[in-house]
């Protein structure tokens, strides 16, 4: 669905709000569950069952002779599904739900002769027209629209429901010092990212100055970045004669320079 929205979040309303208060607001509205690794979480919204379906195939050899066999099999229907219970969605959504665009990649360098079949029936599926139609977009996505977003089709994204609730994701992250590894969506208009937690700069890292060497803070120094040290008063190189020199131009130059001023003038 290619259509944006603008709606105001309420995080967005409470701008003075204390940040343990916001905190506290954004963990009630996200649950968390444990990833295999233990680095890494799970968070969604709060109350929304993220579909997750148990394949029964791998994705290879016997998966694109399923789809492929799913392809021939819709060559008949003159029809564009109409119902997200109809056979030819469901049988889709069993082996490919969640896992298109991996598929996809997967089938392109197959050398299996039922990998352009697979493919074809998939594009046909990809190449079908999203209706904006307020009563037929959400219906759409339940069929064939979850496919098209997985693959990236140019111009359609998420269902507004699926954009709020990423909003709040994204916002938890931030105030909570989170990194998003990757985003999964089912096609129930439900979305949850997997997170890990961002490595802290060491604040305390030893400062430098501009010779590499630590900061003495009993030594002054010029600049705020790059910090460039003072001599001491008993410094060495004010106790021994210096002869300083100042570069000017050659006396030629300077003769020339004034023989043309003055005939420059002569003329006026």
């Amino acid at each position: 669905m290619s259509t944006t929205i603008k709606e105001k979040d309420w995080w967005t309303l409470f701008k003075y709000m204390s940040e343990s208060k916001l905190k506290q607001r954004h963990s009630e509205a996200v649950d968390t569950s444990p990833a295999l690794n233990k680095e890494y979480q799970y968070i969604q919204i709060h109350v929304t069952d993220f579909v997750q379906l148990d394949f029964d195939d791998e994705i290879g050899d016997a998966l694109i002779n399923k789809v492929a066999k799913w392809s021939k099999s819709r060559k008949g229907i003159e029809k564009i599904s109409m119902s997200a219970s109809d056979s030819d969605v469901v049988e889709l959504k069993q082996l490919l739900l969640g896992r298109a665009s991996t598929f996809v990649d997967y089938c392109s360098k197959s050398n299996n002769p039922l990998s352009e079949e697979a493919l074809w029936g998939i594009w046909e599926v990809f190449e079908i027209k999203w209706s904006k139609k307020p009563f037929i977009a959400p219906l759409f996505y339940y069929i064939w629209g979850w496919l098209q977003l997985e693959l990236g089709k140019k111009g359609e994204i998420q269902m507004p429901r699926t954009q709020r609730y990423e909003r709040q994701l994204k916002e938890y992250c931030r105030i909570n010092n989170l990194s998003i590894v990757s985003v999964e969506y089912d096609s129930q208009e439900n979305v949850r990212y997997l997170v890990k937690e961002k490595k802290m700069k060491d604040k305390h890292k030893e400062e430098l100055d501009v010779n590499g060497n630590p900061i003495d803070p009993n030594r002054e120094y010029i600049g705020s970045k790059i910090k460039v040290p003072m001599l001491s008063p008993n410094a060495s190189i004010y106790k021994s004669s210096a002869i300083i020199f100042l570069k000017s131009s050659p006396r030629k130059n300077r003769n020339a320079k004034s023989s043309k001023i003055k005939k420059r003038s002569n003329e006026v």
